[in-house]
C-alpha cells in the first residue's frame, strides 16, 4: 500500500524537531482517520486534508491535534485530546493534524505559529 508522507516542522523553531505524516487518500480513509489503529510511533502521525474538525470515537489513545489554515498557520492547538472527545470545525480551519501523544513538548507550538511542509520525496 502506498503512502504520502511528508516532513512537517515549525518555521519559528531553529531546533531539527519535525513530524513524519500520512496524508490518507480519497475521502473514506480520511472518515476513518485513526479510528481502530494503534498508538501512533513518536514524532508521527496523519494529515487530513481539507478537515477543519475532528472526532476521537473509536479510538484507542489520546492524541495531540493542531488545526491549520491554507497558509499552514495553526489556528489551534489541542494536547493530548482523549477518545471520544469532538474538536468542532473552524470555519477559516483548512487541515487537520493528528499527531502522537506527546508531540508538543518536542516542538512547542502555539496558536500563530507557521508550519513547513516538505513533500514525500523530501522525507
Amino acid at each position: 500500500m502506498h503512502k504520502d508522507l511528508y516532513r512537517i516542522s515549525c518555521a519559528q523553531r531553529s531546533d531539527e524537531h519535525s513530524w513524519i505524516v500520512e496524508l490518507p487518500g480519497g475521502w473514506r480513509r480520511r472518515l476513518k482517520g485513526l479510528i481502530g489503529r494503534p498508538q501512533l510511533a513518536s514524532m508521527t502521525g496523519i494529515w487530513l486534508l481539507p478537515c477543519n474538525g475532528i472526532h476521537t470515537f473509536g479510538m484507542r489513545a489520546s492524541i495531540d491535534v493542531v488545526v491549520l489554515d491554507r497558509e499552514y498557520k495553526v489556528l489551534r492547538v489541542i494536547p493530548a485530546l482523549c477518545p471520544n472527545r469532538i474538536v468542532w470545525p473552524l470555519r477559516s480551519g483548512h487541515s487537520t493534524l493528528e499527531l502522537a501523544p506527546g508531540s508538543f513538548e518536542a516542538i512547542a507550538i502555539m496558536a500563530g505559529d507557521i508550519l513547513e511542509v516538505e513533500g514525500a520525496h523530501d522525507v
